[in-house]
């Protein structure tokens, strides 16, 4: 049992460095957004704001790059569920089929909730994709860049993307970018492989999976044959 198990570390930690190997192809070649007023040097214009119990606005203090910044804080005396957010509009003709990334710096006070970046696309109907930070800055924290990345799908009508602030405290945003990435390589990867046991004789029935970094979820499974052979394709 020892043996199988250590079979599968092995598989385990092979699929691991594969698949970041398979998902990083292609997305070197990151190409630069223009959107509009990224570093809110002309106040709000361009961005759209919202959310209950919140005052967002900029200020021209304690910016980290420029002369302005976003400020959101929490001014009610209880809390809400409900974020409040600033957002801006991006084409879809430039984003339809592509991969998109925001990157913007953040920083927080006594926030209780986080402040998250996000990415939304809608067809016509309902929300196509949706993607927010999933670690993002929370209580008393400096500027630090964080990023989102989302695949934008075919048939999308409206593209959002922007900054969120949940609970109370203050968060700052400041220095948006927009980068447009390669579609995601959907080139099938196939592994193959066989499980032994200590004796090294083959194990059938055994269970390999495949993950990638920070992902909960397998993105492919085999079970080893009479042989102890396995075959596995990875998108």
């Amino acid at each position: 049992m020892n043996g199988l198990i250590n079979h599968i570390k092995f598989f385990s930690l092979v699929f691991f460095f594969l698949c970041i190997a398979h998902t990083a192809f292609g997305t070197n070649d990151a190409k630069p957004f223009d959107s509009n007023n990224p570093g809110f040097e002309n106040g709000l214009s361009g961005w759209t704001t919202g959310g209950y119990g919140y005052k967002i606005e900029t200020i021209d203090t304690g910016a980290a790059k420029g002369k302005q910044c976003l400020r959101l804080t929490f001014i009610k005396k209880e809390p809400t569920r409900r974020p409040g957010f600033a957002s801006m509009r991006l084409p879809v003709k430039d984003f339809e089929g592509k991969r998109v990334r925001l990157s913007a710096l953040l920083k927080t006070s006594g926030l209780r909730g986080r402040c998250s970046l996000w990415i939304r696309a809608d067809n016509k109907t309902e929300p196509a994709a949706f993607e927010q930070t999933m670690r993002g800055p929370s209580g008393t924290t400096d500027w630090k860049e964080f990023s989102v990345e989302m695949d934008v799908p075919p048939g999308t009508r409206t593209i959002g993307a922007g900054v969120m602030a949940k609970g109370p405290g203050v968060a700052l945003a400041d220095d948006f970018r927009v980068d447009i990435l390669p579609a995601k390589n959907n080139t099938p990867l196939s592994v193959s492989g066989k499980v032994v046991d200590k004796n090294k004789k083959p194990v059938r029935g055994a269970v390999v999976a495949a993950g990638a970094p920070f992902n909960e979820h397998a993105m492919a499974v085999a079970v080893t044959d009479g042989k102890g052979k396995f075959r596995m394709r990875l998108l």
